[in-house]
């Protein structure tokens, strides 16, 4: 993506982001995410379609993949159930 963000800032970024998208406004920190880069993103001088594509970047690679993952494991051995009440 050619962002040139040394790796403090974008450790302190991410913090701040992940942080902020725990609020239950929205599903998976959608929209709460992305407004919190565009916004600490303008901070250093980079545009919102950069903010916008690290944060879609971002929920790729940690709820989709990891998911498809957790999918994958749950398909090849399934957790069983058996909850008997006496």
């Amino acid at each position: 993506m050619d962002i040139s963000i040394n790796f403090i800032t974008i450790t302190l970024f991410m913090a701040i982001s992940n942080l902020i998208s725990l609020m239950p406004i929205s599903i998976s920190g959608l929209g709460t995410r992305d407004a919190t880069l565009i916004y600490l993103f303008s901070l250093i001088g980079l545009n919102p379609e950069t903010a916008v594509s690290y944060a879609f970047l971002v929920f790729i690679a940690f709820f989709l993949c990891g998911g498809l993952m957790g999918a994958f494991a749950w398909w090849i051995k399934p957790f069983n159930l058996n909850l008997k009440v006496s």
